[in-house]
């Protein structure tokens, strides 16, 4: 059931892929026309649940399932709206192949990570698992070699594989040093690239 519950987490998890689908066949003034307001919304959600109680409630009813534990309360930011904030932040801040390459990597290999994790995972590395890590850095690398060779990305090999292994340690200490993955996974990604 637990498994269950993950995957259907992953799978809204990976329906946010048309951000950096949309954004890789339009412009950053589009995307981020877009993603401002989407953000703007889930951050005044996230912090309405903080002082409406049947908000809060409403919310847990209509999709707590879907949430972690941490995410239901409302002293917390949900993975949305988190996803929303490092979209639009990762966008408006790095080049455009920098920008989709980082969020295919949160978006993708995060998922792998969390999916190959919880089922096969035996090794554990700060509450994660080392199958789980090496599955995120796998699909990260897979995603540079698709978008170098299919879509002719510029994306320098020595600079995109230190980016690989810094998204894979963010994925790996977020929750320790207690920031969301979905926020830090691109801007660690990206920041290796500038």
């Amino acid at each position: 059931m637990k498994y269950i519950k993950e995957i259907k987490r992953k799978a809204i998890h990976l329906s946010s892929l048309w951000i950096p689908m949309l954004y890789l066949y339009t412009d950053k003034n589009l995307i981020l026309s877009l993603l401002v307001p989407l953000s703007i919304l889930a951050i005044m959600i996230d912090l309405s649940r903080k002082y409406i109680g049947p908000l809060n409630n409403f919310i847990n009813e209509l999709i707590g399932d879907l949430m972690r534990d941490d995410e239901k309360t409302s002293d917390s930011f949900s993975g949305a709206t988190y996803l929303f904030m490092s979209s639009t932040l990762t966008i408006f801040i790095f080049t455009k192949e920098v920008a989709i390459f980082s969020l295919l990597v949160l978006m993708i290999s995060d998922s792998f990570a969390a999916l190959i994790g919880k089922k096969i995972g035996r090794i554990k590395i700060l509450d994660k698992s080392l199958e789980g890590s090496i599955s995120f850095a796998i699909s990260a690398m897979i995603i540079y070699y698709v978008l170098v060779t299919c879509y002719g990305f510029s994306l320098p090999l020595t600079l995109s594989m230190l980016a690989v292994f810094a998204g894979t340690m963010a994925e790996l200490v977020a929750k320790k040093v207690k920031l969301d993955d979905n926020f830090i996974i691109p801007l660690a990604v990206g920041v290796c690239l500038l």
